[in-house]
């Protein structure tokens, strides 16, 4: 990684419009539903067994590619496992089991409450961290304060801006962080366009450290 503490602007390439305030979710939602997306460029890395939304997939994607990430940090393993080993991007995962992908995935297997050290030590060499794991208040605190107050490094967490009943405590836990301005965050949405009146259901966010 050449740089721990990068600078991370608030837009890149075609996906811009995707940073915005929290506290403006629903308007940018809106906006962000209304463009046309090119799945073609990803096509041929996704896994058949998605797991998430192809527009995750291609968010996911263009932030790798805009920021030149090279080296993944994941917590939970599945199909964004296999769609990273599809793109060569080097990844360290630690899962308890595997859930999603179309293979058997390379993963370390333990608690990750009990590898502290470990987190740390792959870390040192990631350039973001990858979160689909427990979705709990917990959990959330667990890898905020053993990862992001060490390394500023984007955090791309997977069934996020859920609503009501819906919502996750991992995503309470991160409210009052976004709403303090202490992080700031890229919304990436599993909508299609049709879908807006229904609220959110199983959205991504990568959010970002603010120095």
């Amino acid at each position: 990684m050449e740089e721990q503490n990068k600078n991370y602007k608030d837009e890149f390439g075609e996906i811009s419009e995707l940073y915005f305030d929290f506290e403006e979710n629903e308007n940018n939602i809106k906006k962000l539903l209304n463009n046309v997306f090119n799945y073609d460029e990803i096509q041929e890395y996704l896994p058949e067994n998605l797991g998430m939304n192809k527009l995750d997939f291609l968010f996911l994607y263009k932030f790798i590619k805009s920021y030149n990430i090279k080296n993944v940090l994941e917590l939970g393993c599945g199909s964004t496992s296999q769609f990273l080993d599809n793109l060569n991007i080097q990844r360290t995962t630690f899962a308890l089991e595997q859930l999603g992908g179309d293979k058997p995935l390379e993963f370390i297997k333990c608690d990750i409450y009990d590898i502290k050290i470990d987190l740390m030590l792959a870390a040192k060499n990631s350039d973001m961290f990858l979160i689909d794991s427990l979705h709990t208040r917990e959990m959330a605190q667990f890898y905020h304060e053993n990862l992001l107050k060490h390394f500023k490094l984007p955090v791309f967490i997977h069934d996020f801006t859920r609503q009501g009943s819906e919502c996750y405590s991992e995503q309470k836990y991160w409210e009052d962080f976004l709403l303090n301005k202490t992080y700031k965050m890229l919304i990436l949405s599993d909508l299609h366009p049709s879908d807006i009146q229904e609220g959110l259901r199983q959205s991504c966010a990568i959010i970002l450290p603010i120095d």
